[in-house]
């Protein structure tokens, strides 16, 4: 089983990280494998937290899926640095414009509410081409560009979304 999304979020510590070994460490029950996870082995409290996935992620009109690009995304196309990054919630709504992700390094910040609509469109970065639940990774990238989904997001299984009005033309005064 290949984890995605591959990006997770400390609860405690807030810290946001790829899964990757000595920071997050897989938890295994050999006798209730639903119970498997992953925890933050470096996070400063008695009892290492179980990590969620964030909710965050990217698609094309093509069907591709992807992790968020946090790196690029936060630092605003340059990822000459690769500081640890920090998932900040200010309000309790959960919305897009109360979430900053933070460079830890070089103080660099962002609202997720950037990663949406027109904006979003213009920031994002061109799409991979990856389908990861087929470990299906196309070498040359897709001409499409990202947009930003949540996870879980309906329009995550359908990659064009369209909407159907239907106004009857009846002149029968009573099908009216």
């Amino acid at each position: 089983v290949a984890p995605f999304p591959n990006w997770v979020i400390c609860p405690r510590c807030r810290l946001l990280a790829p899964l990757q070994p000595g920071v997050f460490t897989l938890k295994t029950d050999p006798y209730r494998p639903d119970k498997n996870r992953f925890v933050h082995s470096l996070c400063n409290t008695n009892k290492p937290p179980n990590v969620i996935p964030t909710r965050f992620l990217v698609a094309c009109d093509l069907g591709h899926l992807d992790d968020f690009p946090w790196l690029y995304f936060v630092h605003k196309g340059n990822v000459d640095c690769a500081g640890p990054l920090k998932l900040i919630e200010y309000g309790v709504s959960g919305a897009a414009a109360d979430i900053e992700v933070k460079c830890e390094r070089c103080n660099a910040s962002r609202r997720m509410s950037d990663a949406y609509g027109e904006t979003g469109k213009k920031i994002m970065p061109r799409c991979r081409g990856r389908h990861p639940h087929l470990r299906s990774f196309n070498e040359d990238d897709c001409p499409e560009q990202m947009e930003s989904i949540l996870l879980g997001a309906s329009n995550s299984w359908f990659p064009i979304g369209l909407s159907a009005l239907s106004l009857p033309t009846n002149s029968d005064r009573l099908a009216e």
